[in-house]
């Protein structure tokens, strides 16, 4: 009989568990964030944040209640059988935030951790948060929010130095990511990919807390 996605996913990690020493990643879908702006579109999305708040706060509700209602059967079902849960709502870009830090944290904080409380009720695995761009803003909200990790470290946006984010955030957050992609992988010589592999573990590996990867997928060029 074809098992229903839940049983699937949780007979996988189980399989994975059993047959590998891998550490083990549930990809959550996209959250609140994502979400909304794939029904608003972009453009409207960013328009809602600024003259149409109380609208996108009850379509994020929306979003958050569907999401609770899957995390728990879910993660239940998975067990022990996952190490890391993903999150991914992207809230920076190349030079900082995306949106108003103030509302990020009237509007959108309080629905994330409706989200992070729900995961953390129903799994011991980590949770690392996915956003691109400049976040060193908002680490200090995701980790009151109880997120464990980071994802990608984009080392070429504004103020993500991984010497100070290790040095200011690395007693409460895991890096996962860090080798720029933006730059040294499309152009720099071998040379030059050797140094910024070294680079990052020496600013991130100290103590632990650091699992080596590009910047997001390495890219077409």
């Amino acid at each position: 009989a074809k098992l229903l996605p839940v049983a699937a996913l949780a007979e996988a990690a189980r399989v994975l568990r059993s047959q590998t020493d891998a550490a083990i990643c549930l990809d959550l879908p996209d959250g609140v964030v994502h979400q909304t702006q794939f029904l608003r579109g972009f453009e409207r999305w960013l328009a809602d944040t600024a003259e149409n708040l109380p609208f996108l706060e009850a379509l994020m509700d929306i979003v958050a209640d569907a999401y609770v209602a899957m995390v728990g059967p879910l993660l239940d079902a998975v067990g022990d059988n996952v190490d890391v849960i993903l999150h991914c709502d992207d809230i920076a870009m190349q030079s900082g935030p995306l949106i108003n830090p103030r509302v990020y944290r009237s509007a959108i904080k309080p629905r994330q951790r409706r989200i992070f409380e729900a995961i953390k009720a129903h799994s011991r695995a980590k949770l690392l948060f996915h956003s691109c761009g400049s976040l060193v803003w908002a680490l200090p909200d995701l980790i009151e929010i109880g997120v464990d990790g980071i994802n990608p470290v984009q080392v070429s946006a504004a103020k993500m130095d991984t010497a100070a984010l290790k040095r200011e955030f690395g007693k409460d957050l895991f890096f996962w990511g860090g080798i720029d992609t933006q730059y040294v992988l499309p152009y720099g010589s071998p040379e030059e990919t050797r140094a910024e592999v070294r680079r990052r573990i020496e600013d991130l590996a100290a103590d632990g807390g650091y699992i080596v990867g590009s910047v997001h997928i390495i890219q077409a060029e």
